[in-house]
Order: structure tokens, then C-alpha cells, then sequence
């Protein structure tokens, strides 16, 4: 594995580029800003990398690229992926090991470049590939890509990204009058979950029951999902809500679903017993009833509580937008 590691770094400083954080190596090869990263290194490694070009998709599909032809026989062997988007271009060498280790992926890559080249992927190697008048002496790494960008482009791409990006307290009024139903809906499949369970193990009293762990996480996890998932879609549905509001809501209503779940249930319990349903009663005994009931069966529903609250958590929070690189 040490090999290994050092021919990957042998590889990076043929290519001339530097290292940035995760994992990744920046610079210019044959005037294109480049990106390399090295896929599992300690296994069959695979190399990913990308380039930067100046064509869009539409101009690309008009070129003709006639690569050599050990370049051809690698894709044709799917040992070598290319991918051209754009105004980026995507390698993938999968057979990483190799590469590095006689240093043959550089020769290959430079082929693809210079093929790249003869095509007019590339203009001035030192000019903004976005304003195209600016020099820029260096390739930078933002998030995750090598990026040829002069200070007043990335302004703008950073002035658009913040545009995009909605106020923490937007769509608060369509998610606040939504997401109730949803909580309904979780705190009613809840019910449902727990009744069965219930009903199940009351089948299953006559004798030891062994259940594989792994079984049971999955289980609790599905009914993580099923209470907590509606409550992040309903909110998820609002596109341009705001962080706070989201993440806000989330976490109430996915607590309202726990809970009204839990009364839901006790009320089924009583029911079974008395042949009465009340919400009301139910909502009034539920101390007792945590105060003397199995502690593992408490923890275990804590557990699974927990899981729903942060599965609508997760579900409801919006990606922030990215730089449009």
C-alpha cells in the first residue's frame, strides 16, 4: 500500500499539480486547468479525473475526436472512460494500479489532451474561461474542481449562488399550514406500525422468539422512514423554502407525528382492554404508562423516535445551491 501511495504522489508531481484538500490535485496540463483524484488507493485504485475546455455541448457534438489507438482499444475495453460535458470534460482510468505505477496513464492522458487541443477544446491557457479576457496565471480548486476563473467572474457566480439561495424564513406560511396533515399522516402510520408489532408478538407469547438484530434495525428504520418521511416531503415540496423554516418544522412536526402516534396507540390499547376509545383518556394515562412499561421497549421506541425526526430532518432541508462552475 505505501507503493502505492507514493506512486500516486510520483504521478501528481509528473503532472505538476498540487495537492488541496480531499484528496484532490489542481494544476494546468497542456494549457487545460486539470483535476485529480485517486479512488480508493488502497484497493483496485481508479483514477478520476477532470478537465477544464472552452466548448459548450452543443459545440462539442460538431467535433470529430480521433484518438490514438491505444486510446481507442482502452474505451472500446471500458478501461478508460471519457466523458465531455460542458465545458468540462470527465477521465476515468480504471485500472489505476497500472497507470500510477509505470507512470503509462500520464502518456495516455496527455494523448487525450493533445487530441483535445487539435480539436480547439482550448484557447489562451491563461485567460478566464468564463469572461475570456482576464489573465489568470492560476488554477484554483473550488468546490472539488479545478477552476480557471478571474476575481470578477467568481464574484458573479458567487452574487448569482446568493441570489438563488432563499431567506431562512421563506415559504413558512404554505409549510406551516401543510405540514400538519402530514404529521397526521405519520402519527396515524405510527399507530399502525406499533399495533402491529403488538399484535405480532401477542401471536408469538407462546415461546422464545429469537430475531436477528440486523432484522430488527431494519424494521425500526422502516418505520422511521414511514412516520418521518411524510413530514420532510410535504415540506420538501415548498422549492424555494428556507433553511431555518424547514429544519424548524421539521423537527416540530416530526415530534407531533411521534407523539400523536403514541396517543393514537395507547388509545388502541385501552380500546382492546375497555372497549372504549378516547384520545382524551389516552392523553392523560400516557404518563403512567411510560412510568410502568418495559424500559427496553421505552428505549427502543426512543430510538426509532429519534430516527423519524431526523429522517424529516434530512428530507426537509434544502441543498444549498452551487457555484454554477
Amino acid at each position: 500500500m505505501e507503493n502505492t501511495i507514493n506512486n500516486c504522489a510520483n504521478f501528481a508531481d509528473a503532472l505538476r499539480l498540487k495537492p488541496q484538500k480531499d484528496g484532490i490535485f489542481i494544476g494546468r496540463v497542456h494549457g487545460f486547468p486539470l483535476g485529480l483524484k485517486f479512488i480508493d488507493p488502497s484497493g483496485p485504485m481508479v483514477l478520476l479525473i477532470h478537465a477544464r475546455h472552452w466548448l459548450s455541448a452543443e459545440e462539442v457534438r460538431e467535433k470529430t475526436l480521433d484518438y490514438e489507438s491505444e486510446v481507442k482499444t482502452l474505451i472500446a475495453d471500458k478501461k478508460l472512460e471519457i466523458e465531455i460535458d460542458d465545458r468540462i470534460a470527465w477521465f476515468t482510468f480504471v485500472d489505476g494500479v497500472r497507470c500510477v505505477a509505470n507512470q503509462v496513464g500520464i502518456r495516455l492522458l496527455e494523448s487525450v489532451l493533445q487530441t483535445f487541443a487539435a480539436a480547439g477544446f482550448v484557447g489562451d491557457p491563461e485567460v478566464c474561461h468564463y469572461c475570456r479576457k482576464e489573465t489568470v496565471k492560476s488554477v484554483e480548486c473550488i468546490e472539488g474542481k479545478a477552476v480557471q476563473i478571474c476575481r470578477n467572474c467568481y464574484a458573479e457566480k458567487v452574487d448569482k449562488k446568493l441570489t438563488a439561495t432563499p431567506e431562512n424564513s421563506a415559504e413558512v406560511i404554505p409549510i406551516f399550514l401543510t405540514s400538519p396533515f402530514a404529521a397526521l399522516a405519520g402519527a396515524g402510520l405510527w399507530a399502525v406500525c406499533w399495533m402491529g408489532y403488538t399484535l405480532l408478538m401477542g401471536r408469538l407469547n407462546s415461546g422464545t422468539i429469537y430475531v436477528p438484530q440486523f432484522l430488527m434495525l431494519v424494521v425500526m428504520f422502516c418505520i422511521a422512514f414511514l412516520v418521518g418521511g411524510p413530514v420532510g416531503w410535504i415540506i420538501k415540496q415548498n422549492r424555494k423554502r428556507g433553511k431555518a423554516v424547514s429544519k424548524f418544522a421539521a423537527i416540530l412536526f416530526g415530534s407531533l407525528a411521534v407523539f400523536g402516534g403514541e396517543v393514537i396507540y395507547l388509545a388502541w390499547l385501552i380500546w382492546r382492554s375497555y372497549h372504549v376509545f378516547s384520545l382524551n383518556v389516552a392523553l392523560h394515562v400516557l404518563p403512567d404508562y411510560y412510568a410502568n412499561n418495559d424500559l427496553i421497549f421505552l428505549l427502543t421506541k426512543l430510538g426509532v423516535a429519534v430516527v423519524c425526526v431526523v429522517a424529516a430532518y434530512e428530507i426537509a432541508t434544502p441543498k444549498e445551491p452551487k457555484l454554477k462552475l
